[in-house]
């Protein structure tokens, strides 16, 4: 009973609680489609801080006997090992501090007191290899097994080593093809053996007592790398053992097949600022890379780099997926379609490799560690390990410790949203969703509720991720749709999303005569209408919905208007007549007199159509305007101070303007 209280006090200490992605946040935490399992602190690691930093490489390890999944999380001053089997109640089991024998280095600031802001991590064999940059440290190994026999788990228990290897002194990482059985330590020197910091072979065999087996570093210094036993469709290296390496400004493929002749096969060159790591998809058709400094010197977006890999001695450089910060890019694993990237300041970003042979990747998912910013610096996430059989993903922060993290079983990546179509169109609605052995179900709202949609006349397809809506008619229009997904246990329902059908355009216009500027004003009465285009027959044009033109002459014109709204359009034309008397002028189909007006200005028109007149001052202000349906009008100025006033007439497509006297 004492051992379980203990168990249960270490639990409730290191953990927090599971908190699912809801709404963008898991907690503090910025997400989508990824669940927070749990945080260990960096201190509650065994973590010592070191010029601000606590934390850095990870790596993982599945027990053979029993199942249980250890994240194996490297720290400034040793390797912390931590039971995630329960992802929600974490057990740190112990601490392997740093294997020391130099205190001394000559960069005091990263590198010293036995503690390195550098450290690297891999399995083989149920034993981890260990390098670090502290100077001395050399390969340690770790027996994995030690870990089922710890009585009192705590980060306070030290382990011991099981074997080292002093052929290196420092090395800046560790790579292992574990078909091989063969370690590369890369960035390595200070060792009795090919210090020049490219690839350091060293065979794995006897698992505690590795042994020098070749070097190559014809290419210079090698950051990281990825060896593997090629499947590829080249078949000229089909079976042979082929490291991809990332070597600062460059990736380089060299062949390490036989150990005493290794050979540059190709070398991948682009705008480099410092070529970081990178891992091939499964296929091994495609090559993911990142670069570490291109957003810190370039001040560019995070990208991400795709090779073209299928010929070997011509990589082929297919384009790169920008992210949406400028948080700079660090490690990347592949997992069948998947990339699982750590991007220091900006978290674990999921990226789906559908796409990739078109030069594409597109991100599904993400877990932002870091909450302070997006900040283009070299803090937050160190790296991850998306490899356990449970699907939990293990990160490493920098500053803020262990992160076990799981993406969703099934969530929408892409909702449906708001369409504008035409009458008569075919319309397909997607919904894009992450998840097998998903059920779906599209329901639409007509205005009664939403109800379940079934395939018939007017749709196909209502329950797959894309439903067919055809031959759409205007009253469809405001219909809202919505998408019901389960997976038997539970459902999820998309965003809603409204349908705007666009009617017929009907164009229609009038106008009449501006007195201050003498422009004639259209006023637009078009119907369903959103572009229009117009010719004012004088060889004038306006985009404008309502505008004003000036014609410089008398005549007729004929003004067209063109009303569109993406779907089909409508022409309107109509014949405009504009005359401009003095005061003495005469009329055949109108009689205004007298020229000089006392108190009466009478207006007679040959036509019983009837007209509009208006008088304005010549400041263009309007002192009286009215609509006669007769014949004739007797207009009454008597209240109007002696001086010269504007009369306009407009009948039909006529527009006359013509002053008038007043005197007494």
């Amino acid at each position: 009973m004492k051992n379980l209280l203990t168990l249960f006090t270490l639990i409730s200490f290191f953990s927090y609680s599971q908190t699912p992605c809801e709404d963008g946040k898991a907690g503090q935490y910025d997400c989508f489609g990824i669940d927070l399992q749990s945080h260990i602190t960096a201190p509650d690691l065994g973590a010592e801080e070191h010029n601000g930093r606590w934390i850095n490489d990870i790596w993982g390890w599945v027990d053979p006997d029993n199942g249980r999944e250890y994240a194996l999380v490297g720290m400034t001053n040793g390797t912390s090992f931590v039971d995630i089997t329960d992802p929600v109640n974490p057990v740190v089991m112990g601490v392997l501090i740093e294997h020391n024998s130099q205190n001394t280095t000559t960069n005091q600031t990263l590198h010293d007191e036995a503690k390195s802001v550098w450290r690297d991590i891999k399995v083989y064999q149920n034993h981890a290899y260990i390098v670090s940059e502290d100077s001395g440290h050399g390969l340690q190994v770790f027996d994995l097994t030690d870990l089922r026999d710890v009585a009192s788990p705590s980060k306070d228990h030290q382990f011991a080593e099981a074997g080292h290897y002093d052929g290196i002194g420092k090395a800046h990482n560790i790579v292992i093809n574990e078909e091989t059985g063969f370690a590369y330590a890369v960035g390595a020197n200070e060792g009795s053996q090919c210090s020049g910091g490219g690839l350091h072979i060293i065979d794995l065999s006897d698992p505690k007592n590795p042994v020098f087996a070749g070097c190559f570093d014809e290419d210079g210094y090698t950051h990281d790398a990825q060896c593997v036993i090629y499947n590829g469709p080249d078949p000229d290296y089909q079976g042979m053992e082929i490291c991809f390496n990332s070597n600062e400004d460059e990736v380089t493929i060299v062949n390490v097949n036989d150990k005493s002749d290794i050979s540059i096969v190709s070398k991948g060159e682009y705008d480099a600022q410092y070529t970081h790591q990178g891992w091939l998809t499964e296929d091994h058709k495609y090559f993911l890379s990142n670069d570490e400094l291109d957003e810190y010197y370039l001040s560019r977006n995070t990208r991400t780099f795709i090779w073209d890999v299928q010929d070997l001695d011509n990589p082929t450089l297919l384009g790169y997926y920008e992210h949406g910060t400028q948080a700079i890019d660090h490690n990347l694993y592949v997992k069948d379609n998947y990339v699982y990237e750590s991007n220091y300041a900006n978290g674990l970003r999921i990226l789906d490799t559908t796409g990739i042979s078109q030069g594409s990747l597109h991100e599904e998912a993400f877990f932002d560690t870091f909450v302070s910013s997006d900040v283009t610096d070299f803090i937050g996430t160190w790296s991850n390990y998306p490899y356990f059989p449970s699907g939990n993903i293990a990160v490493s922060d920098i500053t803020n410790g262990l992160f076990v993290l799981k993406q969703k079983s099934f969530y929408i990546v892409d909702q449906p949203t708001n369409v504008e179509t035409c009458v008569g169109a075919h319309l397909d609605i997607p919904i894009n969703v992450v998840g097998t052995n998903l059920e779906f179900q599209w329901q639409v709202d007509d205005g009664s509720g939403f109800k379940n949609i079934d395939d018939f006349e007017r749709y196909k397809n209502t329950q797959t991720t894309m439903m067919h809506a055809h031959t759409l008619e205007q009253s469809q229009s405001g219909n809202q749709y919505r998408c019901i997904i389960s997976n038997g246990e539970s459902e999820l329902t998309s965003d809603v999303m409204t349908l705007h059908v666009l009617d017929t355009p009907k164009a229609d216009f009038t106008y009449e005569l501006d007195d201050i500027s003498g422009e004639i004003i259209f006023t637009n009465s078009s119907l369903h209408a959103t572009d229009f285009e117009w010719a004012f027959g004088d060889g004038g044009h306006s985009f404008l919905e309502t505008p004003m033109h000036q014609y410089q002459e008398e005549g007729m014109y004929e003004v067209i208007l063109i009303a569109t709204n993406g779907c089909t359009s409508d022409t309107l034309t109509q014949s405009i007549e504009l005359v401009i008397l003095s005061a003495s002028d005469e009329l055949s189909d109108y009689n205004i007199y007298p020229t000089v007006v006392d108190e009466v200005l009478t207006i007679e028109s040959n036509s019983k159509s009837g007209f509009t007149y208006g008088i304005f001052s010549l400041q263009g202000n309007q002192l009286m305007k009215k609509q006669v349906y007769g014949s004739s009008e007797k207009v009454n100025l008597s209240k109007l101070v002696e001086g010269l006033y504007i009369l306009n007439i407009q009948s039909g497509n006529r527009i006359i303007s013509r002053k008038i006297v007043v005197e007494r």
